[in-house]
């Protein structure tokens, strides 16, 4: 084994050691950033060597009414013949009488550090708004006056930055959400709590090839925030770079189960279900399904974000990875 590749592990390892022993209480993130880490790292568009665009809805608890439910979509692109990014997201999430509606944009440039080495450095200026809608209440006295209130709706700007260290096997991410915040939160304590306080992601994962058509990747996501904090580690088993099944496990008390086809070279869809394996864990009971679009036809292939030879005698370079 290679110096670099032990080094690769201990990152992987270490970052599980040292969050499994921190006690947490936010409600963890899903399993989606083995798909996409665009909303959690800014940096990680400059990947992209094409225009893509990714789409996920989530829903808990199907069936009953006011259920959380979440919807993504996010575009970005590189800007042709340079080293250069830019995108843009939407976030729209509603749990019972609350809604959340957020928009970002994004920029980040991209430094090769050796044939088969990149380093993507980004940031994203966001807005978003958060609504508690009290007349939606459906009571059984209208004029109770405990809840004769008007809606409430806050706003928030804020700017999250990040870096991504990746090769063609490996990848590496630090990523500060909420940075820099400003709000007019309405003397509502809760929500000035939840929209303006900074969020730490760090992740890491590596693939391993076990033969010509099957390989695996471990991978790992630390969120920490100001007490609170989770961990998510997984694993998926990739056949052909066509089909990936993957398994997620928080130490919040859940687990999740993911599908992977890549359809065509330019478009691909994933599932995945989470479930409640701890008896003092929130039943989460979530279904996520997230598509990915490569455009072709809007920015070339630039060959400067290519992964290059690693030895003269190699015929051809191996090329960049979209989604790893």
């Amino acid at each position: 084994m290679s110096r670099w590749m032990c080094i690769r592990l201990l990152v992987l390892v270490g970052i599980c050691l040292i969050s499994i022993k921190i006690v947490a209480q936010l409600d963890a993130p899903s399993s989606r950033y083995m798909q996409t880490q665009y909303f959690i790292n800014p940096a990680f568009s400059a990947k992209a060597n094409t225009m893509t665009a990714n789409l996920m809805a989530r829903k808990q608890w199907f069936g009953l009414e006011g259920a959380p439910q979440n919807y993504q979509f996010a575009l970005y692109s590189p800007i042709n013949k340079t080293m250069m990014s830019v995108g843009g997201g939407l976030i729209y999430e509603q749990y019972g009488i609350n809604k959340f509606y957020g928009l970002n944009t994004n920029y980040s440039y991209l430094v090769r550090i050796s044939p088969v080495t990149f380093l993507s450095m980004g940031v994203s200026p966001g807005f978003s708004i958060s609504q508690v809608g009290y007349n939606s209440l459906d009571l059984s006295h209208q004029n109770d006056p405990y809840f004769i209130v008007p809606n409430q709706t806050v706003s928030n700007l804020n700017v999250s930055t990040g870096v991504y260290l990746y090769t063609p096997s490996f990848y590496l991410g630090i990523s500060i959400v909420n940075l820099v915040s400003i709000g007019d939160y309405a003397n509502n304590n809760e929500l000035e709590t939840v929209l303006d306080s900074k969020k730490y992601y760090f992740s890491a994962g590596y693939y391993f090839k076990l033969n010509k058509y099957f390989g695996i990747k471990p991978s790992a996501l630390m969120h920490y925030q100001k007490d609170l904090n989770n961990l998510s580690t997984g694993v998926q088993l990739i056949y052909n770079t066509t089909l990936g099944i993957g398994v997620v496990y928080n130490n919040q008390g859940w687990m999740s189960n993911m599908l992977k086809f890549q359809i065509s070279e330019n478009f691909g869809v994933a599932y995945s279900f989470d479930y409640t394996i701890g008896a003092n864990a929130i039943n989460r009971n979530n279904h996520e399904i997230s598509m990915s679009f490569n455009i072709d036809s809007f920015a070339k292939r630039n060959r400067k974000r290519q992964f290059g030879r690693k030895k003269k005698k190699e015929k051809e370079g191996i090329k960049s990875l979209r989604n790893f």
